[in-house]
C-alpha cells in the first residue's frame, strides 16, 4: 500500500496479520515498553496510516530487539532494515514469522522513506 492509498477498516480487519502483532504486542509489552493499545487502535492506524502510532509502535519493538534506546520513529528504517535482511537471509524460525508481521506495520517502503 502505498502513502496516500487509503484502506478500510473493515478490510484491515480481514487481515490475519493483525490480530497477530496485536497479540505478539501484548504479549511482550512490558519486554518492549509497548504502550498499551486495543486491537481496533492497531486497525485504525493501519487503516487510516498513522505514522505517528505505526512508527512509535516499530521504534519500540526494535528499541527491544536491539538494546538501544536511541532508536526513533526518525530513525528506525536502517535497524527495520537490517533486521529484515538478516531474517530473510539466515532465518527460518517462528521468529521470522514476527518480523514479517513487522514488515506488514510498514504499510509500504514509501512511508518508511518519510517517517
Amino acid at each position: 500500500m502505498s502513502q496516500g492509498c487509503t484502506v478500510s477498516v473493515e478490510e484491515v480487519q480481514s487481515w490475519w496479520e493483525v490480530p497477530a502483532i496485536a497479540h505478539f504486542c501484548s504479549l511482550f509489552r512490558a519486554a518492549f515498553n509497548l504502550p498499551d493499545f486495543e486491537i481496533e487502535e492497531l486497525e485504525k492506524a493501519l487503516s487510516e496510516q498513522d505514522l505517528n502510532f505505526l512508527g512509535d509502535l516499530i521504534a519500540c519493538l526494535l528499541q527491544g530487539c536491539y538494546q538501544r534506546t536511541d532508536i526513533t520513529p526518525q530513525s528506525f528504517g536502517r535497524y527495520l532494515d537490517d533486521i529484515i535482511s538478516y531474517r530473510l537471509n539466515c532465518c527460518t524460525d517462528s521468529a521470522t514469522t514476527v518480523w514479517m508481521l513487522l514488515m506488514c506495520l510498514t504499510c509500504s517502503r514509501d512511508w518508511m522513506q518519510t517517517a
